[in-house]
């Protein structure tokens, strides 16, 4: 029997016409950032919101944040599908290419990052940081109540 040396599939994109239908509900913070459209994020992008978005919580978090316990940011997509490419010399056939990124699917109303934070206006300058690196527009969620 014959056993697949691929260790990774070269799979096709999938496409980007439908809304989310099962990410698009808050589960762990009380803020969140929404997708408005859908689009694909590269892994380096979302690691670099990661890393901002833990940053920023390290500086402007609440007491408990700075006395010692650790930021949570949690990341809801992941980079799953790969993307391909042949070099720019290289002569039509021969297959599909080298793998050359992982890419993570986001449909429109998807929820990406979830975080924790008392006040709108510090989750706002948080949006404003991450949504300059990513291609796709994304909107503040919040589960808190804003009339008090």
């Amino acid at each position: 029997m014959s056993v697949n040396k691929r260790t990774f599939k070269k799979n096709f994109l999938p496409s980007l016409k439908k809304k989310a239908k099962n990410s698009f509900i808050e589960n762990y913070g009380n803020f969140s950032l929404k997708a408005t459209e859908s689009g694909y994020i590269t892994a380096s992008q979302l690691e670099t919101v990661k890393r901002i978005s833990i940053k920023f919580l390290k500086d402007h978090g609440s007491n408990q944040l700075r006395m010692g316990k650790q930021n949570i940011v949690w990341l809801r997509v992941h980079p799953t599908f790969f993307v391909t490419s042949k070099g720019s010399e290289v002569r039509i056939g021969g297959g599909k290419g080298s793998l050359k990124t992982r890419v993570a699917k986001i449909d429109s109303g998807q929820i990406i990052l979830e975080f924790n934070l008392e006040s709108i206006t510090i989750a706002r300058k948080l949006l404003k940081l991450i949504s300059i690196r990513l291609p796709i527009k994304i909107v503040l969620n919040s589960n808190i109540n804003l009339e008090s």
